[in-house]
């Protein structure tokens, strides 16, 4: 099909893919919008007579009349379509160059782990020191230290009514 209305709800769902973190999928999104655009831009430019059928198929707002002249009307919408698929090619080669950019930052994050320890060069769990109070300690990585200070109390956060500011006092340590 080559159905504007497709193509732009399309390109609505690959900025919403964009802003959720998922470049692969907008990646896809604007690809397949283009691929209607050029189908669409193909059929205005096939003939006049194809031009004014498709003006005449695309559905109207309701209310809305027939156009007039519907040759004006392709024309001026195969001018709009030749901007929108330079647009949306540019935004295309925008999202494959955040995919490449993805994939080669998962692999220096892979090897940043790898060369502190935090894990193997093939997914494995790095190596693993036991202490002798309990504590374990990874290649890389000091063990928990634990103390035997006292806790401060700082009172109660939240609650309350809503928009209240809170005081917070804080209390001296038992023992003190």
């Amino acid at each position: 099909e080559d159905a504007r209305r497709i193509a732009g709800v399309l390109c609505s769902i690959s900025v919403c893919h964009q802003f959720d973190s998922e470049p692969d999928a907008a990646l896809k999104c604007v690809t397949r919008a283009i691929g209607i655009l050029n189908a669409r831009l193909k059929r205005l430019k096939s003939s006049d007579e194809n031009a004014i059928a498709a003006v005449e198929a695309a559905p109207l707002p309701a209310g809305a009349k027939r156009h007039a002249d519907p040759l004006a009307v392709a024309k001026a919408e195969l001018e709009t379509i030749e901007a929108t698929i330079g647009d949306l090619a540019a935004r295309e080669e925008e999202l494959r160059s955040v995919c490449s950019e993805d994939d080669a930052t998962r692999e220096q994050i892979k090897k940043a782990f790898a060369a502190i320890g935090g894990g193997a060069p093939g997914g494995e769990a790095a190596a693993v020191k036991a202490n002798a109070d309990g504590s374990v300690e990874t290649i890389g990585f000091d063990a928990p230290k634990t103390s035997n200070a006292p806790v401060t109390n700082l009172g109660v956060v939240g609650g309350g009514k809503k928009g209240a500011p809170k005081r917070i006092v804080m209390q001296p340590a038992a023992g003190a």
